[in-house]
């Protein structure tokens, strides 16, 4: 429907959703997705000033949160580094295992538990910024994130909000 709409307008979607006094954007920043040091360092050294690793799928939590460190160890203080959980963490191993994340300076942690109450505790009983992600997919699941204080970053999908109208009034 955008598409038609677009045509017909003459306009791109980006600039039907942005409206007529949206200036245009040149250009955005976006991290790289590493799984080692080793990828990290390669990707700061292809200009990135943010790396994000996934973690949750060890057995072993405290192995991706050693694996995490190596890479703060590597990126250094300067480049960002952001931490995917895919909700993988549940109550108090979700609170443990961003404790141990907290020096690593996270700029943030996505989606530490499926629980928006276990996210809002990662975030007000350590300090940690959180992005949601599988827990803001429609606007009732953001208003709820938001009365409990539990995001400082909503990662927002069209294909999981119901398209780009639906993921543009959440936004």
């Amino acid at each position: 429907a955008l598409d038609l709409a677009g045509q017909r307008a003459g306009r791109s979607i980006a600039a039907l959703l942005a409206g007529d006094s949206a200036a245009p954007v040149e250009a955005v920043p976006v991290h790289a997705l590493v799984n080692t040091a080793v990828d990290a360092l390669e990707a700061v050294r292809r200009g990135h000033r943010a790396v994000k690793v996934k973690l949750g799928a060890s057995a072993i939590w405290q192995d991706d949160l050693t694996r995490a460190g190596a890479i703060r160890a590597a990126i250094g203080p300067d480049i960002g580094l952001r931490v995917d959980v895919n909700g993988a963490w549940r109550g108090d191993q979700a609170l443990r295992a961003c404790e141990w994340l907290r020096p690593l300076a996270p700029e943030f942690v996505e989606q530490p538990s499926l629980s928006i109450e276990d996210c809002a505790r990662v975030r007000h009983e350590l300090g940690l910024p959180v992005a949601l992600d599988e827990g803001v997919t429609t606007l009732a699941s953001l208003e709820h994130a938001l009365a409990l204080d539990a995001l400082d970053v909503a990662v927002i999908k069209p294909m999981f909000a119901g398209g780009l109208r639906p993921a543009w009034h959440m936004a």
